[in-house]
C-alpha cells in the first residue's frame, strides 16, 4: 500500500482503492489471513509506532483495524526486532521490519536513540534482522533471523486463524499482566571507572553486574543524590558533554539549559540476547556535581517492569 502523493508517512488517505483491495480479499476467504505491507507503522501498535515516537500514521491505522483478518508489516522506525512488542495484536496483527542498517530506537536515552556504549562504539549495528514467514493451513509462523549470521532468534512468533482478538497471544494487555519484573542478584559489585572513550576523551564510567530479566533488561535509570538522599541537579547535557539548550514549541533555540537528576540509558539488548554483558558500564556525565555521593540504580524492561533500587555510595 503506497503512499497518495510519495510523502513516506502523511499521505496514506486513498482509501477508497485500498478498502476495495481488503474487501475483495474477504470476500475471497474471511478466515485467512490479508497480507499488507507498508513503509510506515500503523499507529499506536508496535514498539516505535506511539505518537509520542512520531513514527506511526494514523490512516494506516483507521482502515486496517477493520479487517482483523491483516498481518501489518511495516518499517520506517528501525526498532529493533529482537523486542516483543515488534509484534502486536488488537483490531488486526501488526510486526514491525527493523532494518539490516543501523537500529534507531525512542528518544530520551543519555546515549542515543541511535545507542552508543560508554566508550563510543555503536550498539546499533550488531543485529540486522530480517524475518522468514511461513503460511500454512493453521496460520503465519514468523522468525527472527539475523541477515550477519543466518542465525534464529529467540522463539518464534505463531499467528493462528481464523482470528480472534481474545485467543491473541501478543495483544499489550497480555502480555503485560504476564510480564515478570527484572532484578539485581546479590551484590551489583558497581564502581566507577576512570578512563579514556575512543575519542581520547577522559571519561567516568560506572559499571555494575547487570540485571537479570526473563526476556531482556531493555534500560537503566540512574538517580543522583547527595548524602541526605536528596535529587542533585545539574544541566542537561549531551553524550559528548555538550548542554542541550531549550527549544519551543516551534523548535527554536532558547538561552536557557534543563536542570535534571536522573539520566535514562539503553542496555546492551541490541548486540543480541546471547552477546550482552554480564556487566553494565554506563557513561557518566561530563558535569555530575560534587555533591552527588550516591547513585541510585534500575533495571527497566520491555514492559516497564522494574528491578528493586540498587544504591551505589561514592567515596570521596
Amino acid at each position: 500500500w503506497s503512499s497518495g502523493n510519495g510523502s513516506y508517512d502523511k499521505s496514506y488517505q486513498n482509501e477508497d482503492w485500498n478498502r476495495a483491495q481488503l474487501d475483495a480479499a474477504v470476500a475471497d476467504d474471511p478466515n485467512k489471513p490479508i497480507f499488507v505491507t507498508t513503509h510506515i507503522n500503523p499507529i499506536n501498535t508496535i514498539y516505535g509506532s506511539s505518537e509520542e515516537d512520531g513514527w506511526g500514521n494514523a490512516d494506516v491505522y483507521r482502515i486496517l483495524k477493520d479487517y482483523p483478518q491483516v498481518v501489518s508489516f511495516s518499517g520506517h522506525s528501525h526498532y529493533s526486532l529482537l523486542d516483543e512488542r515488534s509484534i502486536w495484536q488488537g483490531e488486526f496483527t501488526a510486526v514491525g521490519t527493523e532494518t539490516i542498517d543501523y537500529i534507531e530506537l525512542e528518544a530520551g536515552k543519555f546515549n542515543g536513540s541511535i545507542p552508543k556504549d560508554a566508550y563510543g562504539d555503536s550498539l546499533a549495528k550488531y543485529t540486522p534482522m530480517g524475518m522468514i514467514v511461513t503460511v500454512n493451513e493453521d496460520g503465519v509462523n514468523i522468525d527472527r533471523i539475523s541477515t550477519k549470521t543466518g542465525v534464529k532468534a529467540k522463539d518464534s512468533w505463531q499467528i493462528t486463524y481464523p482470528y480472534s482478538k481474545d485467543s491473541a497471544m501478543y495483544t499489550t494487555e497480555k502480555r503485560a499482566a504476564q510480564n515478570k519484573a527484572p532484578y539485581f542478584e546479590g551484590d551489583i559489585d558497581a564502581m566507577i571507572i576512570n578512563t579514556v572513550d575512543n575519542d581520547g576523551n577522559v571519561i567516568n564510567v560506572l559499571s555494575f553486574k547487570s540485571a537479570k530479566d526473563d526476556d531482556f533488561v531493555h534500560s537503566y535509570r540512574l538517580e543522583f543524590k547527595d548524602d541526605a538522599g536528596n535529587a542533585v541537579a545539574f544541566d542537561k547535557t549531551d553524550y559528548s558533554g555538550k548542554k542541550v539548550m531549550d527549544e519551543d514549541e516551534d523548535g527554536k533555540k532558547l538561552d536557557t539549559v534543563s536542570q535534571i537528576s536522573e539520566l535514562l540509558y539503553f542496555s546492551d539488548f541490541t548486540k543480541g540476547l546471547a552477546n550482552m554483558s554480564a556487566r553494565t558500564e554506563l557513561r557518566l556525565p561530563e558535569n555530575l556535581p560534587d555533591t552527588v555521593t550516591q547513585i541510585d540504580i534500575y533495571g527497566i524492561d520491555s514492559w516497564g517492569g522494574q528491578t528493586e533500587k540498587a544504591t551505589f555510595r561514592i567515596s570521596k
